[in-house]
């Protein structure tokens, strides 16, 4: 963040300068150095900067710094050094009134509306960022960010920590910090996010290691790109071409990861103004969708994994809970020579497969205060065998450790659509029994009509049932069970009528129906 302000700070300085040849070519330059030295030295203490060379071209609009290099220390035990080098920085179109304009916002922060921005530049570009340190070390060969604002409000907000608070909640502690020991360095993030804005944000290549107790992590990513973030409110993302390393978890790489429009900016509010870190701080708080394709992960030793694509979100939080979210996963190819046991390798074997390919989404939503909450396109899918999907409607959710216990199902749907999962498994008992394909099958599907006699006590929803699962048998396409109870039913009262199938049917309103559409 300093450094774009820095650059900006020298062309504010170009901007007093008169006309003719000193002032064109000569005073620029003095002034566009003395406004990044009067800048550096107000650098946090114990942290020195420097640069080799300083230039402006008031004909271009372009401030140029070269050979810039930082030092400062991360607090630990020990303190951690480190050294940022930046080969150049080049701003254009800087505003050459932003210091004199920080500076009024500086003497009277009560003052500035969230809303007050001062622009920065229309382009900055760092070329040949270095970061070294012992634990980590990053190389970026560019960084390039269009239309950059500073937002004062949050960045000169009163009561914000002091740089020693910061230090203080960075050093090393013998048991894990409490959340309120980590309010500095969340309030300095919070700022930082809500101090700044770009329209365009582009990045890369980039490589890197990070060293920690325990962990040994070598990284690169080709390419970052970011469109629109203002104040938290992120439009949307992207990298591509990202591998990880490490001796622990092997190796894992991504084609692509998406991310999509996302706005943190009301907790971030929050933390600004002081507040206590709680649940209810996440209200309002929106993420888009997180979307991660073409991965390859490959464990030390183990073959390598492939999955089509992995995604997360989109998720809202309301009254300090997460009220809505999805997750899935497509395309996990998993084979049998990937399998640790003998047992799970041989029901490879037993299904006749080498590999299955599994994939498996889960979504919902929550009415907080309608106590409501819905399980939609849920569903498990085995490329090679069938999917099963699911749909539930919950009523009286509550936000509490008893939440399952004052439950009540309104509906729920399970439906399993077959792709050869029956076969395999009829053509596996015929084997193990010796009996005929055929016959085999008629026998399990007689099987269930005889048990929905015997359990069912005369029920004719069970006997129905019984009938709904021989056809199934028969023609293996599709099983759909449905719960449609005239009223919600505690989801206790469910478990205790289990022993009674009569019963549980009519309580919870059971339909079984076989390879319907």
């Amino acid at each position: 963040m300093r450094t774009p302000i820095v650059v900006a700070v020298a062309a504010v300085l170009v901007a007093a300068a008169g006309g003719g040849y000193y002032v064109l070519e000569v005073l620029p330059k003095q002034q566009l150095r003395a406004g990044l030295d009067q800048a550096l030295a107000t650098l946090p203490p114990g942290t020195t900067a420097s640069y080799k060379d300083a230039n402006y071209s008031p004909v271009s609009h372009q401030a140029v710094v070269t050979g810039l290099t930082l030092h400062g220390e991360i607090s630990g035990d020990p303190p951690q050094p480190f050294d940022i080098t930046i080969d150049s920085v080049e701003t254009t179109n800087a505003n050459l009134d932003l210091t004199n304009s920080w500076a009024k916002a500086a003497a009277n922060p009560a003052a500035i509306s969230p809303d007050t921005a001062l622009a920065v530049a229309d382009s900055i570009v760092l070329k040949g960022v270095t970061i070294h340190s012992a634990a980590i070390n990053v190389t970026e060969d560019t960084v390039r960010v269009t239309k950059a604002s500073l937002y004062p409000w949050a960045l000169l907000h009163d009561g914000m920590p002091a740089w020693k608070d910061i230090r203080a909640a960075l050093e090393a502690r013998s048991q894990p910090p409490a959340m309120a020991d980590l309010q500095p360095i969340l309030r300095v993030e919070a700022a930082v996010m809500m101090g700044v804005a770009y329209d365009t944000y582009e990045a890369g290549p980039a490589k890197g290691t990070e060293t920690l107790p325990g962990i040994d992590i070598a990284f690169d990513v080709n390419k970052m790109a970011g469109s629109g973030f203002d104040r938290g409110v992120m439009r949307g993302g992207a990298a591509e071409g990202v591998t990880v390393k490490g001796a622990r978890f092997g190796a894992v790489s991504v084609d692509r990861v998406a991310m999509g429009a996302s706005d943190l900016r009301e907790p971030m509010t929050r933390l600004i103004n002081g507040e206590p870190v709680s649940p209810a701080m996440l209200n309002g708080m929106r993420f888009g969708r997180f979307e991660y394709t073409g991965i390859t992960v490959q464990p030390p030793g183990m073959a390598a994994t492939h999955i089509g694509g992995f995604s997360f979100g989109p998720a809202v939080f309301a009254q300090g809970m997460p009220v809505s979210g999805e997750l899935a996963w497509t395309d996990v190819s998993v084979t049998k020579a990937q399998m640790p046991d003998a047992q799970t390798r041989d029901a490879f074997d037993r299904l006749g497969l080498d590999t299955m390919t599994v994939s498996f989404a889960l979504a919902y939503n929550w009415d907080v205060a309608q106590q409501r909450a819905t399980l939609h396109d849920t569903m498990l899918k085995v490329n090679e065998l069938g999917t099963v999907t699911l749909a539930a409607d919950v009523t009286n959710v509550m936000p509490n450790v008893g939440a399952f216990a004052q439950a009540r199902l309104a509906h729920a749907r399970l439906r399993f659509d077959d792709a050869s999962l029956v076969e395999r498994l009829l053509r596996i008992g015929a084997a193990r029994t010796g009996a005929d394909p055929a016959v085999y099958r008629a026998q399990i599907a007689e099987m269930a009509r005889q048990q929905s006699i015997a359990i069912g006590g005369g029920s004719p929803v069970i006997l129905a049932a019984g009938q709904s699962a021989a056809d199934f048998v028969n023609s293996p396409h599709s099983l759909t069970i449905e719960l449609s109870p005239p009223a919600p039913v505690p989801f206790l009262a469910i478990q205790s009528a289990a022993a009674d199938p009569g019963g549980f049917a009519a309580l919870v309103g059971l339909t079984v129906s076989a390879n319907q559409p």
